[in-house]
């Protein structure tokens, strides 16, 4: 016991002869953290990145004793606050900033993603006109900076006139310009591409979405090159596993693809596409411009009814399927159904969020006899029982009052259903007018913006759906806003109006690049 006591009275000794040396400093530390205005920036080659850092700090927001470093594929490409960089790789990969308090010797660290694509490999507008007699291709550049104060994205464009021209020397696009359709393939890092058509079936192309540089002829996908005799190509859609191209009179040819995760791959046939015996009528294929879809919807004018056409996986596609209704989903006594729209004429149909992850929505435009006019929207899901299956979960039908003394003449006017969550509208182009009626709130605004020719082209589909791309048959090119704070009238409605005259504009597409999966 003693020799225990006295263990412990020489520990207490020693440590109360220990003496701290240490040089303690218990400064608050002013903590940075680093933002970016976007989560991924793309640029051309050879073109000038420029970034703004968004610094944010935990005490005073001094910069003077601040020190950067930008990093790239492994080496430092700056040492400046904002980065201004030319870079001359194609590549995609991560960018770094380190920021580091010279008074304190810590370091802070942010990044974002950057790619380099080719000269044209950006989000934009693609504009197909007929210019002197010809076809001309052309492409607006987007650009999209988030103001850091603000929080409001401002876009600027950059036009490139007959870009087809400039990369294809020599070859003329044709002279019968019809549409111009993005589309993609299986290849998770392939970017997309875009079939131009035209009413000679000789000069329609399929062109790189980044170079715009010819890919394919749609001669060349059919055997030996030999079109069906009296084919006239109006629509061409591209899904994962199948191609449906659908000629004037309304036949459908399908190509299966050997090769998904190429552009174009096999061969069409040219038998047209039948169902229960008979020609299937393809004037009303929705082409739904997601990269996988499960299947499409169809619009039979014949038979006066919705159908499906699969692309569950390659032994199914193609086939073509009823939609699968409860009978207790028709809710309105007389309103259309998905299997006989009876009486009603059908004018558009177009694709929508839907209800949830795992359903698309559709949408269509009806037209009864007594000159009324409808919304028709459906919600479908995809099953795989027995064969794959193309269930309907939900059917309504909206009367869209008003909506007569806008139209006049339908056949005269372009429709779009815009498919965001943020954008319940139905468009329409009657002249030199766009009308916009808010399915969710029901408000018809017969004026929501008028231009000084007519409107020959209209593409809803953008990021978001906030913003429409509208081409005038003067040549002009407009970018109109579709956000809810423009819709109330709370900011300017227009964004962008070219300055060079396109000819006469005949289609419109945003090239989006990456297509999502179904549904989105």
């Amino acid at each position: 016991m003693i020799n225990i006591l006295w263990a412990i009275v020489v520990g207490l000794l020693l440590t109360g002869c220990y003496g701290d040396d240490g040089n303690y400093d218990y400064r608050t530390m002013n903590g940075i953290t680093v933002n970016f205005n976007q989560s991924v920036y793309s640029v051309p080659i050879e073109s000038e990145l420029e970034i703004r850092p968004i610094l944010h700090f935990a005490m005073d927001s001094m910069e003077d004793h601040l020190a950067y470093e930008w990093s790239f594929l492994e080496k430092v490409i700056s040492t400046d606050r904002n980065l201004k960089y030319v870079f001359d790789t194609l590549v995609s990969d991560v960018l770094y900033l380190k920021v580091t308090d010279r008074a304190s010797g810590v370091s802070y660290f942010g990044k974002t993603n950057l790619e380099i694509t080719a000269e044209y490999g950006q989000n934009g507008w693609v504009i197909l006109s007929e210019k002197e007699g010809k076809s001309s291709l052309s492409f607006v550049r987007e650009y999209a900076d988030k103001d850091p104060v603000s929080g409001v994205t401002v876009y600027t464009y950059e036009e490139f006139p007959n870009v087809w021209k400039k990369m294809n020397p020599g070859v003329e696009l044709g002279k019968s310009p019809l549409r111009v359709i993005e589309h993609f393939c299986a290849n998770q890092t392939a970017l997309s591409a875009l079939w131009v058509i035209q009413r000679d079936p000789e000069d329609c192309v399929d062109v790189s979405g980044q170079s715009f540089k010819k890919d394919v002829a749609l001669k060349e996908a059919f055997y030996n090159q030999v079109f069906p005799g009296d084919f006239l190509p109006i629509e061409i859609m591209e899904m994962k596993n199948i191609s449906l191209a659908v000629s004037q009179d309304g036949s459908i040819y399908t190509r299966k693809k050997t090769i998904p995760a190429l552009f174009n791959s096999g061969f069409y046939l040219d038998i047209p596409m039948n169902y229960e015996g008979k020609k299937l009528n393809g004037k009303g294929l929705l082409n739904n411009r997601v990269k996988q879809m499960m299947f499409t919807v169809l619009y039979d004018y014949d038979q006066h009814r919705f159908l499906a056409i699969s692309d569950y996986n390659m032994s199914e596609a193609g086939k073509v399927m009823p939609i699968n209704v409860s009978e207790n989903l028709y809710k309105t006594p007389g309103m259309a159904r998905l299997d006989n729209t009876g009486d009603m004429e059908v004018l558009h149909i177009g694709a929508w969020y839907g209800n949830g992850s795992i359903e698309q929505g559709y949408q269509a435009l009806m037209r009864s006899p007594e000159n009324v006019y409808y919304l028709y929207r459906f919600t479908l899901s995809s099953f795989m029982l027995f064969g794959p299956m193309a269930v309907a979960s939900s059917v309504e039908q909206q009367e869209v009052k008003g909506l007569e003394s806008c139209i006049g003449n339908p056949s005269s006017c372009l429709f779009r259903t815009l498919y965001s969550r943020n954008t319940p509208y139905f468009i329409i182009a009657n002249g030199n007018r766009l009308i916009l009626f808010d399915w969710k709130s029901s408000i018809l605004q017969t004026d929501y913006y008028t231009f000084e020719a007519n409107i020959s082209a209209i593409d809803t589909e953008s990021f978001g759906n906030e913003y429409v791309g509208v081409g005038l048959d003067n040549g002009s090119f407009y970018v109109i806003d579709f956000s809810r704070d423009a819709v109330n009238a709370l900011k300017t409605r227009l964004i962008y109006k070219s300055e060079t005259n396109f000819g006469n504009i005949v289609d419109v597409c945003y090239k989006k690049q990456k297509g999502a999966d179904w549904t989105f």
